[in-house]
Order: structure tokens, then C-alpha cells, then sequence
């Protein structure tokens, strides 16, 4: 039997994590996601002498101070990102002045631009670098990653990834990470006590928050589950996976379109307002915010959120670090297959660092990008 938990212990942990994620998310970017090195490139013959070879020039050499503004690298705090640039000297030899604002940092970064503050680094969501491209903001850096031995490998960065952030042909920016999607995420705990399989269609959903609700999944003999909560309609994409829509804007003999507003996405309304008409979806779903989504997942009242995938980790580790003994499992799942045997999540926006035109150390500003994505760099 899974025991009901305090919404002061774990739901106040996960609080103060979400209120993290929200600042990080004005660039569109969760500070969760995962480096954008991959770990098989620690495999790579190339990688490993390129990055021994950079991290012994490092050591060895002068390399200057490099001024950073940063919306999501460094500390949850000014004692942690003294510590961050302590240890940034420590491994690649290189001096820090990281500035990390609190709060609107969208602000602070066009403020700071407008009065020609000079910045070596500076972080970015893809869209808001190819706006400061378009203006002749920042340095173009195509020449210097096609000819790094790193960052050109594709182990550690593949080209569709570069690819997907060009803008008129140029790179003006190199990953800070790998951004994460919006998945399905069930009670894995609940799905095996009721010999659930991982479901596939939207029948398949609909089955398994149909047990979700009716058979007792927590075990307390009461009928107080439901199947699936949601904060407003933000992250339906895995459900409208299930009938082939896909998010955002889609251009259409050249003009843009949007999927949610067309009679295709239909069908993937009326099977929300059926979860919602026979009490499978979160009766709050409308007005919920994030928090209040993660806290009834948190304390087994629902067994379905959707949210990124890196809160997977998040959501167990929060119960476990309150109660060892938890029989609570988080698991991510694959959305809804569609007609064309397709699963469609959406996912997160870009984060890089760019390099502005009157940058005073864009030498080692580079080649701590490199350096960043090193084994050294990511671990």
C-alpha cells in the first residue's frame, strides 16, 4: 500500500524545484535538460585526443577573464556561482565573471546590449539569437565549429542538431544542452500493481486511466484517484499525437498554419472532454498551475501528468529523499502512436551560447564552448 505523503514534504520540495524551472523557462530553456555533449563521444578516439589536447593548451596558457551573462549555468544562488567559477578555474584555467540575474533576465539582456555593455558569452533561446543575428549583434561562428575537432564531431553534437539552428546559413551560438520533450508520465508503481501494459493508442490511455480510476490504485480502499491532471491545455501534445496533429505552426504552401485550430484536431478535443465528462481528468485542469499539477501526482491522487521528461528523475527522487521505503515510481512513456505510426511530443526550445560582436576574450570565450563540451566540461 502506497501511504499518502504531506503536502509539506515532497509537494513543497517539488515547489521549489518548479520555481527554478520557471526561471530557466524565460529563455524557453530548462536548466534540468541534459548536456548536449553526448556520453558516447567519451568513446570517441578523435573526441578524447581533441579534448586532451584543448584541455592541456587550457592549462598551460593564459586564457583572460571571459564576462558571462547567464540565465540557467552556474549556481542556485551568488554562493554557488562563486563556486561554479572556482571550479571552472580549477578545471579549464579559466577566470569567470559571471553575471546571473535572479530575475528577468530577458530584460536585463536587452538592457545591457542597448548600452553596449560588453559580454564574452551570453545565453539564448534560439529565436532570440536569430533576432540579435538579423541585427548584427553577434559574431558568426560557422568557420570556428566546422573546424573544431570537438564540437564538429558528430558524437558530440550531431549535424541535425546544427542544422536545426542555423540562421541565413550561419551558427551564431554552440549548445549549452540538449533540450528535453513533454512526455507522459504515469505512477509506474500503479501500472504494475493493476497489471497494466504501457499503453500505445489513445484506447490504450483511456483503458489505463479508466483502471487508474476505479481499481484503488493506492490501495487506501477509498474512491479518490482519477486518471490524468494537466496544467491548462499547455501540454495535450502527446494525446493530440494519438489523431496525427502536430504543435505549433506548420507552414502550408507557404503560409503558416496551426494544427490545434483545424478540424483535424478535433477528435483529439472530444476524447479530452470525455476524460473530463467521466471523471478521468483533473476537474481542476483548467485553472491548474504546474504546481498544483506535480502536488496531486505527488501525493496519489492522480497517476498521469504530462511534463519534461527530466522531471521523471525529479518526481522519484523527491519522494525518496522523504521516504526511503516509498514504493512511488515515476515513468516516463511514449505518447499516443497516430494513423501513421507516428508519436509527436513537443520539445523544449534551444539554449546556446553566443559570442557578441564587441566581446573582449571571444578567443577563450570559444574555446571554453569547446571545453564545455568535454567530459570534463559536462561532468
Amino acid at each position: 500500500m502506497t501511504r499518502r505523503m504531506s503536502r509539506r514534504s515532497a509537494v513543497t520540495r517539488a515547489s521549489a524545484f518548479g520555481a527554478g524551472a520557471a526561471l530557466a523557462g524565460q529563455m524557453g530553456a530548462l536548466a534540468q535538460s541534459t548536456p548536449m555533449a553526448s556520453p558516447a563521444a567519451s568513446g570517441d578516439a578523435d573526441v578524447a585526443a581533441a579534448s586532451d589536447a584543448l584541455i592541456e593548451e587550457l592549462m598551460a596558457g593564459d586564457n583572460g577573464t571571459i564576462r558571462m551573462l547567464s540565465a540557467v549555468t552556474g549556481g542556485k544562488n551568488p554562493e554557488e556561482d562563486v563556486l561554479f567559477e572556482e571550479e571552472v578555474a580549477r578545471l579549464a584555467n579559466i577566470e569567470l565573471d559571471l553575471v546571473h540575474p535572479t530575475a528577468e533576465y530577458d530584460e536585463r539582456l536587452l538592457a545591457d546590449l542597448a548600452a553596449g555593455v560588453e559580454y564574452d558569452l551570453i545565453y539564448l533561446g534560439n529565436y532570440s539569437m536569430y533576432d540579435l543575428a538579423e541585427q548584427g549583434v553577434l559574431m558568426p561562428l560557422t568557420e570556428q565549429i566546422e573546424n573544431s575537432a570537438i564540437l564538429s564531431n558528430p558524437t558530440v553534437i550531431p549535424p541535425e542538431e546544427w542544422d536545426s539552428v542555423r540562421y541565413n546559413d550561419e551558427l551564431y551560438g554552440v549548445f549549452n544542452k540538449r533540450e528535453g520533450g513533454r512526455m507522459p508520465t504515469v505512477r509506474g508503481d500503479w501500472m504494475d500493481s493493476l497489471g497494466l501494459e504501457q499503453p500505445e493508442t489513445l484506447d490504450d490511455f483511456y483503458n489505463v486511466m479508466v483502471a487508474f480510476r476505479d481499481e484503488d490504485p493506492d490501495g487506501n480502499g477509498q474512491d479518490d484517484t482519477f486518471g490524468l491532471s494537466l496544467a491548462g491545455t499547455y501540454d495535450i501534445q502527446p494525446f493530440m499525437s494519438g489523431v496525427g496533429v502536430l504543435p505549433g505552426y506548420v507552414e502550408v504552401d507557404g503560409a503558416r498554419t496551426i494544427p490545434y485550430a483545424t478540424e483535424a484536431a478535433i477528435p483529439g478535443y472530444e476524447w479530452l472532454a470525455r476524460l473530463y465528462a467521466e471523471g478521468l481528468l483533473d476537474p481542476n485542469f483548467a485553472t491548474n498551475t504546474t504546481a498544483d499539477m506535480r502536488n496531486v501526482f505527488l501525493t496519489d491522487i492522480c497517476g498521469m501528468v504530462v511534463y519534461w521528461d527530466t522531471w521523471v528523475g525529479l518526481f522519484n527522487n523527491l519522494i525518496l529523499a522523504e521516504e526511503p521505503d516509498a514504493t512511488f515510481v515515476a515513468r516516463g512513456i511514449p505518447g499516443a502512436v497516430g494513423p501513421d505510426g507516428n508519436i509527436v511530443i513537443s520539445r523544449g526550445q534551444p539554449g546556446l551560447w553566443s559570442i557578441p560582436v564587441n566581446a573582449q576574450n571571444p578567443e577563450s570565450a570559444f574555446r571554453w564552448l569547446e571545453w564545455l563540451n568535454t567530459i570534463p566540461g559536462i561532468t
